[in-house]
Order: C-alpha cells, then sequence, then structure tokens
C-alpha cells in the first residue's frame, strides 16, 4: 500500500515542528506513529474495499451447443483459447454436445479456467442417448457468485416414458449472501423428434419445480424448434408460445447458427414468469462470435456451427 504523498508530508511537517518546540525525539516517534494511525482508515479504506466482494448485481447465463467438444477439438489450441474465453463471459454456462467419456478435454477445460484464480467449478452427466452415439451436458459456474452445487442440486430428468434421446439435466443454484435462487433446465432436443421432446420439456420443468421446491426456472438449450425441424403451426403451438407463464427470451427471427447459408433460431432462453419477483430487467441475445470476435465462417465453425445464447438478470437490490 502506498501513503498518499500529501499526508506524508504533513506528517514529516508535525515532526518538524515538534523538534523546534524541542520535544524529544522519543515523544516525536510517538506521535507521528499515533498519526499514522489515525490516518489509516482513511489512507486504506480504498484498498480494504477492494478486498470485500461487491454485491451481486447481475448474473450472465448461456447456453452453447459446442459442436462435439472433446480431445480431438482441444487439440487445436485458438480453438481451446476461444472456448475458455467464452466461459469466461458467463457465470453459469450450458454445454451441450460434450463427447468425452474419459473427461481428458473437460478436465483441460476447468484447469485453463482455474489457472490464475478457482474461480470455476462444474457438474457434468454420464453419457447419454438411445443408440451408439452418446452426449453430455455440463454446468460451469463461478464460484464467488453462486453456492457451491451438492450432489442433489444436480439430476437428470427420470425419463420414465422415453421422451428424450438425451434426458434433460438440471440444476439448482443459490447466489451467494442474497436470498435469490432458481434452477435450469437444460436440453439438447433432438432434431428429428422436436415436437414430441419440445412438447414434454413442460413436464421436466414441473418435474424440477417438485424436485427443488422452486418455480423460478430457465429453460435452455439446442431445442433445433425452429426452420425444417418443425412447422410454423406446431412451433406456434409450443409451450413457450402459447404460456403466459413462460417467456421465450430468444425470438423466432433470430439466427443462432454459425453457417451464412443457414437463418435459424434453434437455440433458447426460456424463463417463467415467477422470476419477476426478483429480477428487474431482463436481456437475452445471441452472442455472434463471428462479428464479436471478427472470425471468418470457416474459423467460427472450427469452434461450433451454434453461437451462444445469453441472457442477463438485473437484480433488484
Amino acid at each position: 500500500m502506498i501513503l498518499n504523498q500529501k499526508k506524508v508530508f504533513d506528517l514529516f511537517r508535525t515532526l518538524l515542528f515538534s523538534f523546534r518546540l524541542g520535544r524529544s525525539l522519543l515523544h516525536s516517534v510517538t506521535s507521528i506513529f499515533f498519526l499514522l494511525f489515525l490516518t489509516s482508515l482513511d489512507l486504506y479504506s480504498k484498498d480494504f474495499a477492494n478486498l470485500t466482494p461487491a454485491p451481486i448485481k447481475d448474473i450472465k447465463i448461456a447456453a452453447f451447443n459446442t459442436k462435439t467438444f472433446g480431445s480431438k477439438k482441444i487439440k487445436n489450441e485458438k480453438v481451446f483459447d476461444y472456448f475458455v474465453r467464452l466461459i469466461k463471459r458467463y457465470d453459469v454456462i450450458f454445454l451441450q454436445e460434450i463427447r468425452n467419456k474419459n473427461l481428458s478435454a473437460v478436465h483441460k477445460l476447468y484447469a485453463a479456467l482455474n489457472k490464475r484464480s478457482k474461480e470455476y467449478d462444474y457438474r457434468i452427466t454420464r453419457p447419454l442417448g438411445r443408440s451408439s452415439y452418446k452426449e453430455q451436458y455440463a454446468y460451469f459456474y463461478k464460484k464467488r457468485v453462486f453456492e457451491e452445487v451438492n450432489i442433489s442440486e444436480t439430476v437428470i430428468y427420470p425419463d420414465e416414458y422415453d421422451d428424450f434421446e438425451r434426458e434433460p439435466f438440471l440444476i439448482y443454484l443459490k447466489l451467494r449472501k442474497r436470498n435469490i435462487d432458481f434452477f435450469l433446465v437444460g436440453v439438447h432436443v433432438k432434431p428429428s423428434d422436436v415436437v414430441r421432446e419440445v412438447r414434454r420439456i413442460k413436464d421436466v420443468y414441473h418435474f424440477g419445480e417438485s424436485y427443488f421446491n422452486d418455480s423460478d426456472a430457465i429453460i435452455l438449450g439446442d431445442l433445433n424448434a425452429d426452420c425444417s425441424y418443425i412447422s410454423d403451426e406446431d412451433l406456434d403451438n409450443a409451450f413457450f408460445n402459447r404460456s403466459d407463464f413462460f417467456d421465450n427470451l430468444i425470438d423466432r427471427d433470430e439466427d443462432t447458427t454459425t453457417r451464412s447459408s443457414t437463418h435459424c433460431a434453434y437455440d433458447k432462453i426460456i424463463t417463467t414468469q415467477t422470476l419477476s419477483s426478483f429480477v428487474r430487467e431482463k436481456k437475452a441475445e445471441v452472442f455472434n462470435i463471428r462479428k464479436e470476435w471478427n472470425l471468418t465462417e470457416a474459423k467460427a465453425l472450427q469452434i461450433s456451427d451454434h453461437f451462444p445464447v445469453q441472457v442477463e438478470l438485473k437484480l433488484t437490490k
């Protein structure tokens, strides 16, 4: 810590004045240390303030279809660095299409995120899918924002009737030092079975509502609910477009795909209206990595064929 120059000068002047009055050296030294003590609160207040975590005023949440994240993809260091850079933008992010059974790529990602500070933790599923092709889901979250997620606060949806190719993954999150909590429902819908799976997501929400005893939730992920995978009529009738209880934040006119040849809002963020009890403002959008990072289509496709979708929740005081 560095003392303010003016205050040091004032202290030095006080010392000289003491000598001029014929005071003892011991008395002078005692005086200067006393003055240092009295001024320390003001001198160091800004430094101590920086050591105290600032109140959480907003939360950034995202979902990203990684397009087969695994050992092969992370061999490209530039691509890997973009994944690290992307995750660091958010307080919690839901990753899909992880194909890394031994978790070597996931462990490398975790280590890179925590290289300078132990900022992130993650929760991941087992490989999910009916066939030999399987994917994993993962949530990466900031530990300074959310309390530690214990085992009972994550659950793979018990898909009793086998409605989903990949069962949704739910996580319950509690903000540190704030009386705010909610759960996320993450899912990657099978393209050839969009209508059926999307219809059942509402059941997944109600399961989470009962399991976590909380009605505040965000549904997010690649729902494939657009373009050739679903008709306009079926999209109009989707629960997130018909119910007043759910709010679809990524409009159907958005483009969540990397390729210039496609324009589809596959990826969604859907909130419950109950979030209004602690959310002052909602802002959701597509994070276009091509524009934001000045990438060619080919370079962007090395990362993924999807853009992340994100929402920022402004919290009430």
